[in-house]
């Protein structure tokens, strides 16, 4: 009953905002939970053993965010058994997010070339082993069943180049993360790309900015020099605006100025204060929006 009243309020949220020229980009997590009715009801679809424990689980190897990497602790796909069964499981999920959101942002998008098994004994993801995903077929009966889906793929990392050649064949935008890819401008093409200042995972642009050292804080202040602004923060975000990308994402916290004391998530953590941010005081978002609505109109954006 209470899935039912959700469901909805939420389309009567959806028209509304719809209806306003607004659309909503959902987020769809590559894996699903031991525990979520999604496994329960399509066990042989992932590679659980007899008493349905995970054989192997899902993470990433040691990265930027973790020198012992990130075990999720996802059941892994069972890809031979969705590929005789046309990826049936999947078809069936993207169909229902496409129901809930106009547009649907793929988490771990390089899993859909390869993934990071690890063994489910393993206490961490240090140990584990790259597989290959059936990338191709599975998106070609996505664009088949689900022609009208309009899909961003999350590939971000240390990616190899069959990663982007994948996103590329199927015309997916990727992402452009300021606090990572900043220096880089000139490498990426930003007709393929959404560009962030930052993301749920990282620190908040002005906590990013707070700890950068002399160095690269000095190039980050000739980078936007040009650009309007008190702070290098506003004038970070005027810069980010300013990139020639179809789509730029501000986080409500960089628009609000929000330090790291308002960070949303960091990476390899469990518990408080992950995933606690809520807005607390409109009224000063109100007065932050009227300002970042001159810098939308200043660089020419919808």
């Amino acid at each position: 009953f209470l899935q039912y009243e959700f469901f909805k309020q939420w389309h009567l949220l959806k028209q509304y905002i719809n209806d306003r020229g607004i659309i909503i980009l959902g987020d769809m997590p590559f894996y699903v939970g031991l525990n979520s009715v999604e496994c329960w009801m399509n066990q042989d679809s992932f590679l659980l053993d007899e008493e349905c424990y995970p054989t192997c689980v899902a993470g990433v190897p040691p990265d930027y965010f973790s020198k012992y990497g990130q075990r999720w602790g996802n059941p892994i796909y069972n890809w031979e058994y969705l590929e005789k069964h046309h990826f049936d499981f999947w078809i069936k999920r993207l169909k229902g997010a496409s129901e809930l959101y106009d547009a649907l942002r793929v988490d771990h998008f390089r899993a859909f070339d390869t993934y990071w098994s690890i063994p489910a004994e393993e206490p961490t993801a240090i140990l584990g082993e790259w597989k290959e995903a059936p990338g191709y077929a599975l998106f070609d009966t996505i664009q088949k069943e689900i022609p009208s889906l309009t899909m961003l793929a999350e590939d971000l990392g240390d990616l190899r180049h069959e990663v982007i050649e994948l996103r590329d064949h199927y015309h997916l935008k990727g992402m452009f993360v300021f606090m990572f890819h900043g220096e880089e401008m000139d490498k990426y093409d930003f007709n393929k790309v959404v560009v962030y200042s930052g993301t749920h995972d990282n620190e908040t642009l002005l906590g990013w900015i707070n700890h950068l050292d002399e160095w690269h804080k000095t190039n980050l202040t000739n980078q936007v020099s040009h650009c309007e602004g008190e702070h290098l923060s506003e004038k970070t975000i005027d810069y980010i605006l300013s990139i020639p990308a179809e789509t730029v994402i501000i986080p409500v916290w960089d628009i609000l100025g929000l330090d790291n004391s308002s960070r949303f998530n960091t990476p390899g953590t469990m518990g408080s204060p992950n995933w606690e941010f809520r807005l607390k005081d409109y009224n000063n978002l109100f007065l932050k929006l009227i300002d970042f609505r001159k810098l939308i109109v200043k660089n020419n954006r919808d």
